[in-house]
């Protein structure tokens, strides 16, 4: 929602085109009630429990992921290249000392 500007960064609070869009889906009747009334609305089981015990994923989280996969991707291209060295060597016979 932020990155569509509907609500602002770490404070969540509504925006104006936000707003403007709350205010159109309040008169869309083809939305579920828990839209907008949220879960309050809901009846009592695991999909209400599971929403109202959600966390939000920390701000920082996201970057460190992204740089860990970075990270990962760079070790597998490395991983490859090291790999068919030591397979070609494999293939001329290396090491097998039955001359």
């Amino acid at each position: 929602m932020t990155a569509q500007g509907l609500v602002t960064g770490h404070r969540r609070r509504l925006t104006r085109l936000g707003g403007r869009r709350l205010r159109a889906a309040e008169g869309d009747e083809g939305l579920p009630s828990s839209v907008l009334g949220g879960p309050a609305v809901l009846p009592h089981g695991p999909v209400r429990r599971g929403i109202v015990g959600a966390r939000p994923i920390p701000s920082g989280l996201g970057r460190a992921l992204i740089r860990m996969g970075k990270a990962l991707d760079s070790d597998s291209d490395y991983a490859s290249d090291s790999g068919s060295v030591s397979g070609s060597d494999f293939s001329r016979g290396g090491g097998s000392g039955s001359d």
